[in-house]
């Protein structure tokens, strides 16, 4: 499902209401106008996406069709020279840490608790 088409679902919006709190606190930080103004959370978001977008791409049908995420290019707009040169090392750490973490689940009796 793209965008357009979730915008065309009977979704709930309003459940979404807080994040807009957060998503206006994070782009009037430091009177900065967008969340690239924020690396660390820039990452972290970038981070998140690409987890989604992994997951819908080895998993099959989820509601969702999977799209080509390009991490990279993503971390590399962040507003901050020193992530901008190690994007590409960063998004490499997230598939380090995805493929860890799909190891663990696949050890006899599972992930430990």
């Amino acid at each position: 499902m793209k965008y357009n088409e979730f915008a065309d679902t009977e979704a709930d919006m309003g459940a979404l209401s807080p994040l807009k709190v957060f998503f206006r606190r994070s782009s009037n930080a430091e009177g900065r106008g967008n969340l690239t103004a924020l690396p660390l959370l820039w990452v972290r978001l970038v981070g998140y996406g690409y987890a989604c977008a992994r997951f819908t791409a080895e998993h099959g049908d989820v509601g969702i069709r999977p799209q080509p995420f390009p991490a990279a290019e993503l971390i590399a707009a962040a507003e901050d020279d020193p992530v901008r040169k190690a994007a590409t090392g960063i998004a490499a750490r997230f598939d380090a840490v995805l493929n860890d973490a799909s190891d663990l689940d696949q050890r006899p009796g599972g992930p430990p608790p």
